[in-house]
């Protein structure tokens, strides 16, 4: 109960990792991945959605500036959604774009909470980061008897555009690979998959 978490936003959309990272022969590459493939940035991918998001905010120049400051090969990792995806749950137009960690491909792990928000502020990102509802103990967030049942409550909440969230995320402070989700039941009953 007294385990400091931020608690997240969980979207409904895509999984997408833009990416910075020297190749064998030493020179910087940037990319972007659905959560199953690596995507061609070229003119073959131009309307392909996570291509056209990798195009729109930058992310290519940004990372590779971020790695000639900083030597540090990241992926930032998000959650495309809009028009297009996943029966688009918000009911928006256009696609959107929103980070949700940031993972350190030299050291293999994700980065701490603050880390995160310090890369995303130094690549122009935070305005895209998830929407945060809270950092906090269990405790102070009213959850510290740890039942299913609270969790479940807490995660039955508006999301951005629509009146159901998909749920909420938790990520510790303290390990940052320690995260776990809570599903809106009210996500699931309403066609949320």
């Amino acid at each position: 109960p007294d385990e400091l978490f931020e608690v997240t936003l969980k979207m409904d959309g895509s999984s997408t990792t833009f990416y910075v990272r020297p190749n064998d022969e030493g020179v910087v590459e940037t990319g972007v991945c659905s959560s199953n493939l690596e995507l061609k940035t070229d003119e073959s991918n131009a309307d392909n959605l996570f291509v056209k998001m990798y195009n729109e905010l930058n992310i290519g120049s940004e990372l590779k500036a971020f790695y000639a400051r900083t030597g540090r090969s990241v992926a930032i990792q998000g959650e495309l959604w809009g028009e297009g995806i996943n029966g688009n749950w918000e009911g928006v137009k256009g696609v959107n774009f929103n980070v949700f960690d940031v993972f350190d491909c030299d050291k293999h792990c994700y980065v701490s909470t603050y880390e995160r928000w310090n890369i995303l502020a130094e690549l122009g990102l935070f305005n895209k980061h998830v929407p945060i509802f809270a950092v906090g103990t269990l405790s102070e967030l009213g959850l510290e008897t740890l039942k299913i049942e609270d969790f479940l409550s807490f995660a039955d909440r508006p999301s951005i555009h629509n009146k159901i969230a998909e749920g909420v995320v938790f990520k510790s402070l303290s390990e940052p690979n320690f995260t776990f989700k809570v599903i809106n039941t009210g996500y699931l009953l309403n066609g949320g998959e």
